[in-house]
């Protein structure tokens, strides 16, 4: 590697962090006008039909991705050129194959929810079938970005995507008098026009490796027989037992809950996200599996470190978020009684993200799958039962058990597969010689981009 693992971290920490706060920042401005220019009914209704992209994404083969950018980063770090892209490109015409077939099915089965529905839950769903045929294209730019540690410009593309959708909702609202298939034509025009300005990136990062001849050529579908069936079941169950939470809200307390439940769910993704260890240490754990003592260091500071994270999110986010909430928007004080449950959820999810890249990384998907049929039957089995006995909050309630208990289950797991693997909570309070040298290095990289503070 050009720059050793500690700076590769800090610089890509410290890049994360940056576009995080960006992007909460325009995404709480995206919000605002949202909730300003729609009804709680028409809030819930693009929840519901947004839901829609991750449960026909089975179609997508969910969760390849990761896959793919963890094989690539293995054989990067091997110097095997031509079977990274040989990965990478059996992956994305696979992707771009499907991707078709996904945007086919749901815009003319569209029309079958006439019968059912109103003519403008059918426009909604036609325009959110395009969604899939961009994606092939996300995940190239993400794919490269990340394997090839380019962090400044896979945060540039995150920021992008989410100005651009900004932009196109205020003329959504103000200009073309747009309100619900506005918001969701926004998103994807937000998404398109983000590509096209990081596309001369892309073009020369993909130009370090386009030309290598791939020596071992497989089929296209090779991928996934060989690098993801299991992922790609793990992570479809992983999305549908979230868009299960929505329908059961929906079936049981209409569609309001399910706009008052995604605000609450939409605030915790605000606030987890401005914490981004998980991102930055994805590709890189991979590429030491086979050094143990620095393979499980790394694991356990990246925990160490989002969680002390977490608890400053947490404090900002009880403080900020409730306020502007019940200021602006006050018809969505019950999303900050549930804000306010949820953010017990940031304990467990210092754990989350980190646990799921070591199941990558040790190539356990099959085992990461029928840990995911766990946390299905848990949100089937909870979500019910807490709207049950405890109303719209036991919505949060059973959120919170949920994650808890599938994070408990997942560090079993792990400890089955990794013995020597164990969280040690006396850990978090010392600070020994590798904290020294990983702050360190954050603050050399935070102070030689000093130019962005003024």
């Amino acid at each position: 590697m050009a720059e050793s693992t500690e700076k590769t971290i800090a610089t890509g920490t410290l890049w994360f962090s940056i576009n995080s706060w960006l992007l909460r920042g325009v995404g709480l401005i995206t919000v605002f006008f949202i909730l300003r220019n729609l009804s709680i009914y028409e809030y819930g209704l693009v929840e519901l039909v947004l839901s829609i992209i991750p449960l026909f994404g089975i179609l997508m083969l969910p969760g390849l991705n990761n896959v793919v950018i963890t094989d690539m980063a293995i054989e990067k770090g091997k110097g095997d050129i031509s079977e990274m892209k040989s990965l990478f490109i059996n992956f994305i015409t696979l992707h771009a194959v499907l991707s078709v077939v996904a945007w086919a099915i749901v815009f003319f089965g569209a029309s079958i929810i006439d019968k059912f529905y109103s003519e403008q839950v059918t426009q909604l769903i036609r325009i959110v079938s395009f969604f899939f045929l961009i994606s092939p294209i996300r995940s190239a730019l993400g794919t490269v970005f990340t394997v090839y540690l380019k962090f400044f410009s896979l945060s540039i593309l995150l920021f992008l995507e989410e100005f651009f959708k900004l932009i196109f909702i205020l003329l959504a609202f103000f200009v073309f008098d747009l309100r619900a298939n506005g918001v969701i034509l926004a998103g994807l025009l937000g998404s398109f026009t983000a590509f096209i300005f990081v596309l001369p990136v892309y073009l020369k990062t993909y130009s370090e490796f386009s030309s290598v001849h791939i020596i071992n050529k497989k089929p296209f579908w090779s991928v996934v027989h060989y690098h993801g069936k299991w992922s790609v079941f793990s992570s479809y169950l992983n999305q549908a037992g979230a868009k299960l939470r929505i329908w059961i809200v929906q079936v049981i307390s209409g569609t309001e809950a399910v706009a008052l439940f995604a605000v609450a769910e939409g605030l915790i993704g605000h606030t987890t996200a401005l914490v981004p260890i998980g991102k930055v240490v994805a590709p890189i754990i991979p590429k030491f599996v086979d050094q143990k003592d620095k393979f499980l260091r790394i694991v356990n500071k990246s925990i160490k470190y989002q969680f002390f994270g977490h608890i400053v999110v947490a404090i900002l986010g009880l403080t900020l978020f409730p306020v502007i909430i019940l200021f602006l928007f006050p018809q969505y004080e019950t999303s900050v009684t549930l804000y306010k449950i949820m953010l017990i959820m940031l304990i467990p999810a210092t754990f989350a993200s980190v646990f799921n890249t070591v199941f990558f990384a040790l190539k356990k998907q099959k085992t990461l799958f029928f840990v995911n049929i766990y946390r299905v039957i848990l949100v089937a089995i909870a979500t019910p039962l807490g709207l049950h006995f405890w109303g719209i909050k036991g919505i949060a309630y059973s959120f919170l058990v949920v994650i808890s208990l599938f994070t408990i289950e997942r560090y079993r797991v792990l400890k089955k597969l990794v013995p020597e693997f164990k969280i040690i909570l006396s850990d978090f309070w010392t600070f020994d010689d590798y904290d020294k040298v990983l702050i360190d290095k954050f603050k050399s990289k935070l102070s030689s981009y000093k130019f962005l503070w003024f």
